[in-house]
């Protein structure tokens, strides 16, 4: 399935990537505690009833310049046992609401110097120390829950944090046979189909900057068994048997700010809201919509329902 998903390309590691991720690892054991950085002027913002931001200016150390951006806007990189290792964008202080969502690296202050790299870095003249680092920084309202890496642990999967959950409600047309229905005001049978509408609802779960080896892997090991099959527990808030997964739709690559590939990959699904499942149909003799299976088949022989079910949380976990 990694091959074919939308049309994209295959994974491609990019170079040093087993470094990219022990970086990651260590940006997360230096962040821990928030780096020293003081506010500045300008700073502003807008309020509406549909979103609201607060642009700000920071001063920080030169030092910081490395991981300064994972830790405001959050970082990512594989974990262990099925779940992500990730930092979440820091809170405004006071508009705690809203979260860090741009960080960008205006200038540095001090005299400027050639680094190890070839590149320049900033520092104190006067102290000898490291010079200032300028960021600006947004902070906007994100559409989805963020919750640490020992939250998320009690729960099952992946899906209770860094999802955007999008509904469309739509009507399924469903024609019923002849002689199903009568005429209330003289009973008499009608016998040409009827087409009833039926409310259904397109779920979209749109799970974010997922690291790219995570979501290969999860194409490659876990979309077979669950792709046209539908939930065998309650699942996104809707019982047993009622969502149906469909084909995903998966970014083009993107990358961390740490610079860890990732994609972002959202899960379609249909989900009947009728109170019934996706293995009843409508039957005539009865007037009510009924559970079917196939026919026997097999030794010993085995019934099959048209949608068999399986675990959706696994489009969410991985290893």
């Amino acid at each position: 399935m990694g091959q074919i998903i939308n049309n994209i390309q295959a994974p491609v590691p990019p170079p040093n990537a087993a470094q990219i991720v022990n970086n990651v690892l260590q940006f997360l054991g230096q962040i821990g505690s928030q780096p020293a950085f003081k506010w500045l002027p300008p700073y502003g913002g807008t309020n509406s009833f549909d979103n609201g931001e607060v642009r700000a200016t920071v001063e920080t150390s030169w030092a910081n310049v490395p991981f300064f951006p994972s830790f405001m806007l959050g970082d990512v990189t594989t974990g262990a046992g099925g779940y992500l290792k990730r930092i979440a964008p820091q809170k405004h202080p006071v508009f705690t609401h809203l979260r860090c969502v741009e960080c960008n690296l205006v200038e540095g202050r001090g005299a400027w110097v050639d680094d190890q790299n070839g590149l320049i870095k900033f520092v104190d003249s006067a102290s000898g120390g490291m010079g200032a680092a300028i960021y600006s920084l947004v902070y906007r309202p994100v559409p989805y829950s963020i919750l640490t890496d020992q939250e998320i642990t009690a729960f099952r999967s992946e899906a209770a944090r860094w999802v955007v959950k999008e509904t469309v409600f739509a009507n399924e047309s469903l024609a019923l046979p002849g002689n199903s229905f009568q005429w209330k005001k003289d009973g008499q049978q009608i016998p040409e189909g009827i087409t009833i509408n039926r409310p259904i609802l397109e779920l979209h779960l749109k799970w974010m900057l997922v690291p790219d080896v995570v979501a290969q892997r999860v194409f490659d090991t876990v979309l077979d068994q669950v792709q046209g099959r539908i939930n065998n527990e309650t699942f996104a808030g809707y019982k047993t048997h009622r969502v149906l997964c469909m084909p995903p739709k998966v970014s083009p690559l993107v990358w961390s700010p740490s610079g860890v590939p990732c994609r972002h990959v959202d899960y379609s699904f249909m989900v009947r809201l009728d109170g019934t499942t996706w293995n009843e149909y409508y039957r005539r003799s009865s007037g009510k919509f009924e559970e079917v299976v196939g026919n026997p088949k097999g030794d010993p022989p085995v019934k099959t329902p048209p949608y068999q079910d399986a675990d959706f949380n696994k489009l969410f976990k991985f290893g």
